[in-house]
């Protein structure tokens, strides 16, 4: 493979950072300069490409010396060079070579992850007012994986020694062998060797050649026939400069090679060294560069950048290997600068296999060796790199969802740039420090702006910590600290970054608020958006400070879709269309605009809909379907909006009384988007999977088409479970229960009462929670008010004798069933300890309430014990016993609201039940009294949510339920003596 390369102001590339950049054949003219200009800005690199513009075999050498592979990705490398693109990425992860997939084409998000996976990139052309601008990731990257000229000056002058190597190109292979070869000698691992990497050298080289040689301390020309067979640069231009500059001048056959044809083109040319023989060539080494071992063989410094060398290739071959162990001494020696390049090349996959984890680690202790540094010093310059350093710390965490590392770095950088910014840091005495909000703070430290704005933001990471997890309290605390820092950046510098951040928040704040039903707070929240918009408007620029606030503004209309105040909501989506609108002007070429648009278009005939207005909601949609027609649709973004479309226009003619062509639109935007959802879970394409499947269940039910309806609605059910375990939020309970009641309906008009017993009661599992205002996730708990969901819960559980009676009268064989199942599935008691203690052992690890968690710990133990000692004594086991009263009265009190999205603690309360029922009796002489318990304990628990899947004997389980919640208590063996 031939290179080409472009540098910064066509300089020469030598010696320079070494990135490959492959495009699509025919968009290297498109796509190449662009992304070289975007590096050159931050990085002095020497951008290269195959010299044919095409997509390389991965089985090409030069690929393992470049620093960093990019991709220009855009559709058409994407679908047709798929594999090749594949092949390559292969060999520079197993070389633990950096990959930077650059995505230059808008729309090709999931054909991105078939190729590429799960590795992260930098999208140049979507903007995303919530992530850091590309310019400014691109920098942050390219810092990381790239040195720039100050480093590289410092690499060169830690070597010992340089060596000229002179090679003719044909021998490109011996002399990157011939390296190693030297390199290996421990002595010269210090040794830098310059060679002209991938160029073809000709008169205009002259002078960095000149200046090569000029400090170098030794000429090694690599013999091989090659250099004799014809007139060559060496023979008229290295070789004579290097006599001329008397430098020491050492041949090296590689190739055997006659002696006097060496003679006859090189005069006075030295006897040359065998470079196969370890041993002469060490001799020769050493007497020709005057260098034995060094005094300071464990100077850890020295290690370090010596180790750069190699992993970047400064002057030396690139030898990741080499340059791990190097710098890896230097990082146990306690060099910060060795600890903190190991963090970058873990979290980059960069001479090693990318290991976040690991990444976080070597932040971490990169973070505390400055902690130190300014501690001591009470510098506030060490102060600012402290901060700069914990906040990429808590990114990196953030990243990896270690979102206790991402709180604790976080909150540390919110303290240190507190006094940052406030000019306290380094003070001998605590200084109280008073905030002014909303006017300019006075006495600002020389950091006061790369202090503050880092305070505003790492409570904005940890308010969006606090609602990814969803921690009450700390949401209330940063919520806040937020509010009023961005608040006080806003009025303090009065741009667009502290603009966005402020509608941030806001944006963040309306969409909890509008999940957690709390709809007033929504408001609040909408009007400071508002508030903070009227103020920037006049002078907003950017198009993401634009598109932030149209989000604000979608937010704000889910709020009055909430409300039910419809026209505030269209007179919402006109004002993003007006921005909408502007901003596919000012950025023709960009289609994410356009995209945007169409959406607004089509929720925005959902609400003309929802108001009765049916002319501008077909408006609203004939506009969205000619935008469409006018889209490429190989972009991912297409499907997902066409299936939008035909969901609408479905919800439109079923609102104009034409079910049935209103169910073929349904079908059609199905067919779309559920292919889409099965691919990859996303919450927004499924929940509006969701609702078009619950469209379409009321419209095939206005047919009386029962058994389909049933299908669409079983199927919005599943999904709707997946939601609803990933959000664990009010909004996906209450829909889930809609689903529930409608299929309770379908079931009856079919005649299919196998399951009522189950739709009814995971419909009253939901109107439960509902009804008691409790939602959870993880180990936090909040109440909400739901003035209506009572009177739901109410009228649901009037049906419960209809719905039973249904049943009854359909099961006359249940009794024979149990029967049937218990004796062919006999169970001991020693099966069913070591099932469900594996159970019980996994909830604990999670489980909540502290006042429950000692019972669980003496009854662990207690099983554990007759783990050893098998043979039970019920009369003096009473502690394990009342633990499990205990267990099972609390967690029936606290937990039955919450058992649809914790389902092991079902398991851990059917492991209760099971021992319930062995202290109550023995053997199957009781059965009556058995299947009485079993009655009690099921009837208090949602044992349909119990996962018979993961354990054995679902059968018999599943039999026992159904039986006992027949009501019927008679004895199910008929006459008392069947065998068991």
């Amino acid at each position: 493979m031939r290179l080409s390369y472009l540098t910064r102001g066509d300089s020469s590339p030598n010696g320079k950072p070494r990135v490959l950049v492959i495009c699509h054949p025919e968009e290297y003219s498109a796509c190449l300069q662009p992304l070289a200009d975007d590096f050159f800005l931050t990085q002095n690199c020497a951008v290269w490409f195959p010299e044919g513009r095409h997509v390389p075999d991965s089985s090409e050498p030069e690929l393992t010396q470049m620093q960093l592979l990019a991709f220009a990705v855009t559709k058409r490398l994407l679908t047709e060079y798929a594999d090749a693109v594949r092949q390559l990425l292969v060999k520079a992860l197993s070389h633990n070579i950096p990959v930077l997939p650059v995505v230059t084409e808008h729309g090709v998000g999931l054909q991105f992850s078939e190729v590429f996976g799960n590795l992260q990139y930098l999208d140049k052309v979507t903007i995303d007012p919530t992530a850091r601008p590309y310019p400014e990731r691109l920098a942050a990257y390219l810092n990381s994986v790239l040195l720039n000229d100050e480093q590289i000056s410092q690499i060169r002058a830690a070597f010992d020694a340089y060596i000229f190597l002179s090679y003719r190109k044909k021998d490109r292979a011996h002399a990157q062998e011939l390296m190693r070869l030297i390199h290996a000698h421990p002595f010269c691992e210090r040794v830098a060797i310059w060679y002209d990497e991938f160029l073809t050298p000709g008169e205009d080289f002259n002078e960095s050649i000149r200046h090569a040689l000029q400090n170098s301390q030794l000429f090694a020309l690599v013999v091989t026939p090659n250099v004799v067979r014809e007139q060559n640069y060496i023979i008229r231009t290295e070789y004579p400069m290097a006599v001329e500059k008397a430098k020491a001048i050492l041949p090296i056959e590689m190739v055997e090679t006659e002696q006097n044809e060496l003679n006859a083109h090189f005069a006075a040319l030295p006897e040359p060294v065998n470079g196969h023989n370890p041993e002469s060539l060490e001799l020769a080494l050493r007497d020709y560069l005057q260098i034995g071992l060094r005094t300071d063989q464990n100077d850890p410094i020295h290690d370090l950048f010596v180790g750069l060398a190699y992993l970047s290739g400064i002057d030396v071959e690139v030898d990741r290997e080499r340059a791990f162990r190097l710098i890896s001494s230097a990082a146990e020696a306690g060099v910060p600068r060795a600890v903190k390049q190991l963090a970058l090349m873990y979290q980059n996959g960069q001479g090693v296999k990318r290991d976040l984890a690991e990444a976080i680690r070597r932040q971490k202790a990169y973070t505390g060796i400055l902690a130190d540094i300014a501690e001591e010093s009470c510098s506030e310059e060490d102060a600012a790199e402290f901060l700069r350093e914990k906040m990429l710390l808590g990114d990196m965490a953030a990243e990896a969802e270690d979102y206790d590392t991402a709180q604790e770095a976080f909150s540390v950088a919110y303290a240190v740039a507190k006094k940052l910014s406030y000019g306290a840091f380094g003070k001998n005495i605590v200084q109280k420090t008073k905030v002014w909000f909303n006017k300019v703070i006075l006495n600002r430290s020389p950091y006061f702006e790369e202090a503050f704005r880092a305070l505003s933001r790492s409570a904005l990471r940890m308010l969006e910590l606090a609602l990814e997890t969803d921690i009450d309290q700390d949401i209330r605390k940063w919520t806040i600290k937020a509010i009023n820092l961005v608040k006080t950046a806003d009025k303090t510098f009065s741009d667009e970054q502290s603009a966005a951040d402020l509608l941030s928040v806001c944006a963040m704040l309306t969409a909890y608020c509008m999940k957690n039903q709390s709809p007033d707070a929504a408001l609040q929240w909408m009007q400071t958006a508002v508030a903070c918009w009227s103020e920037h408007e006049e002078t907003a620029q950017s198009p993401e400070l634009r598109i932030l606030y149209a989000r604000c503004i979608a937010a704000g209309c889910e709020y009055f879709e909430a409300v039910q105040e419809y026209k505030s909501a269209t007179d919402g989506m006109a004002e993003i269309r007006g921005i909408l609108r502007k901003l596919s002007g000012e950025f023709p070429d960009s289609a994410q605009f356009r995209f945007e648009l169409i959406g607004t278009l089509i929720t925005e005939a959902h609400y003309w809909i929802v108001r009765g207005d049916h002319p501008s909601a077909e408006e609203c949609l004939a506009e969205a379907e000619e935008m469409l027609a006018q889209e490429d649709p190989g972009d991912a973004e297409h499907p997902v909006l066409t299936a939008s479309w035909h969901y609408r226009n479905g919800q439109l003619l079923a609102a104009k009384g034409d079910p049935e062509a209103a169910a073929e639109q349904l079908v059609k935007g199905r067919g779309i988007l559920e292919p889409v959802c099965n691919r990859m879970f996303d919450v927004r394409h499924s929940d509006e999977l969701v609702s078009l499947l619950e469209t379409l269940t009321d419209c095939r039910t206005a047919l009386g088409q029962d058994r389909e309806a049933q299908e669409s609605c079983q199927r919005a059910i599943s999904i709707q479970k997946e939601l609803l375990q990933f959000s664990k939020s009010i909004h996906h309970t209450a829909r889930s229960a809609v689903l529930y009641e409608k299929m309770i309906d379908i079931c009856i008009r079919c005649g299919d009462f196998s399951r009522l017993n189950e739709w009814y009661d995971k419909a009253v599992l939901a109107r439960d929670a509902l009804a008691n205002g409790v939602m959870t996730r993880g180990i936090r708990h909040k109440k909400v008010e739901l003035p209506e969901a009572e009177a739901a819960h109410q009228k649901l559980l009037a049906r419960e004798a209809e719905i039973r009676g249904y049943v009854r009268s359909h099961r006359a064989d249940s009794k024979d069933k149990l029967l049937s199942a218990i004796r062919k599935e006999p169970v001991t008691a020693a099966q069913m300890e070591t099932e469900m203690l594996a159970f019980l052992r996994k909830y604990m690890e999670t489980f909540h309430p502290m006042y429950i968690l000692d019972d669980l710990y003496t009854l662990r133990a207690y099983l554990e014990q007759r783990q050893k000692s098998p043979v039970p004594d019920p009369k003096t086991d009473v502690a394990p016993y009342m633990a499990l009263d205990r267990i099972q009265t609390r967690m029936l009190e606290h937990y039955r609201p919450l058992m649809q999205y914790e389902e092991e603690s079902v398991i851990v309360l059917a492991f209760c039940g099971y021992y319930y029922i062995i202290r109550t009796t023995s053997g199957l002489q009781r059965k009556q009294e058995i299947m009485e318990s079993y009655m009690r304990f099921f009837r208090d628990i949602a044992f349909w949510y119990y996962r018979t899947d993961c354990i054995r004997y679902p059968v018999m389980w599943q039999h026992l339920f159904n039986w006992v919640t027949d009501g019927d208590l008679t004895d199910p063996y008929g006459t008392g003596n069947a065998k068991a």
